[in-house]
């Protein structure tokens, strides 16, 4: 369910076709159907890219009890988006938090962040394919994985702070043009659970899905794998996939994607593509700082070295915060 709705989505009207009565969209109402588009059996994105929007609904009015048609939001398919998720998560004992966060944006310039990033890895080690390693930021920032890691064991800490800061600047420089969106929720201790985690999820996705399709563009998401991956294709996470399943039904979905066809999203092999390095690499800073200020100390990696980023955020007061910023508002969320 999507449980965060936009507030011009959240304020959406009808009039009754037989009364004539005003009254709210019944928002939170679900369908045994989809209402995502149909996409025909012979779709090619060259030769054959039309699919079918649907246009009009058939609601009760509260007023009259009759059934009136509701017309729906759409718009026409400007283009696609495509955006590389990952997750973190911490637990201490003051508190727990989960992190989904996603790099990507148009083609050309995820192909350009996409060179700069694999550039930046190839000056720290010149002797191997920039593909053959891949950075996390669990193995880059623990002593100990960095000693068992067949790449970083070599490294000393000066050379992982400096390759630390030229991400930051690559970010940082690259924040105007390559989208950046981080979802976080935060509970008491040991109040994080998969309901949570779901939530989290769902919130990331309606956020980015409204915010690209109402100017005509349609996310494409991946997501590295939680699951051990084998095999070329992608794994099924079958609590992602109920999730996004589930709100295709509900009627706020219509409003949130404006009837464009966005896949569902995929989860594929970990770090198999460079902005999925680079949405652990956020997830990590954005999870460490939650940590930290849990902790009562300051995060060595301060997310404002990020650049601008949509942060979405669960307030103290339980309402769900969403802004771009040059760091994260860590007074919407802790008493500093």
């Amino acid at each position: 369910m999507i449980k965060f709705v936009p507030s011009d989505v959240a304020g959406a009207t009808t009039t009754c076709d037989r009364c004539g009565s005003k009254f709210k969209v019944p928002l939170r109402k679900k369908f045994s159907h989809s209402l995502a588009p149909v996409i025909p059996k012979d779709f090619d994105a060259k030769t054959n890219n039309k699919f079918w929007q649907l246009q009009t609904v058939q609601i009760d009015c509260p007023e009259c009890r009759e059934k009136t048609s509701l017309t729906l939001s759409t718009v026409r398919e400007a283009g696609k988006v495509l955006l590389y998720g990952d997750d973190a998560h911490r637990s201490n004992t003051h508190g727990a938090v989960f992190c989904f966060s996603l790099v990507g944006g148009s083609y050309p310039l995820v192909a350009r962040f996409q060179r700069d990033f694999t550039t930046m890895k190839a000056k720290y080690e010149p002797a191997l394919d920039p593909s053959d390693w891949k950075l996390h930021m669990k193995d880059l920032h623990s002593g100990h994985n960095r000693r068992t890691h067949p790449v970083f064991a070599s490294w000393g800490r000066p050379k992982v702070e400096q390759f630390v800061n030229d991400l930051f600047s690559l970010i940082a420089a690259h924040s105007n043009d390559v989208f950046t969106f981080s979802v976080s929720f935060s509970a008491a201790p040991g109040g994080l659970n998969c309901d949570a985690k779901r939530d989290c999820y769902i919130a990331l996705l309606a956020d980015v899905i409204y915010g690209f399709s109402k100017t005509g563009y349609t996310p494409i998401l991946q997501f590295d794998s939680e699951k051990r991956f084998s095999g070329l294709g992608p794994i099924v996470h079958g609590w992602a996939r109920d999730a996004f399943r589930g709100t295709q039904r509900e009627l706020v979905y219509s409003y949130i994607s404006h009837g464009l066809p966005v896949p569902e999203p995929l989860f594929v092999q970990p770090a198999s593509h460079p902005c999925l390095e680079v949405a652990d690499f956020v997830s990590f800073v954005v999870a460490r700082g939650h940590h930290c200020q849990m902790m009562g100390k300051q995060s060595e990696y301060p997310t404002e070295r990020l650049g601008r980023v949509f942060y979405s955020w669960l307030r103290r007061d339980g309402n769900y915060g969403r802004e771009r910023l040059v760091g994260f508002p860590w007074h919407e969320i802790y008493k500093l």
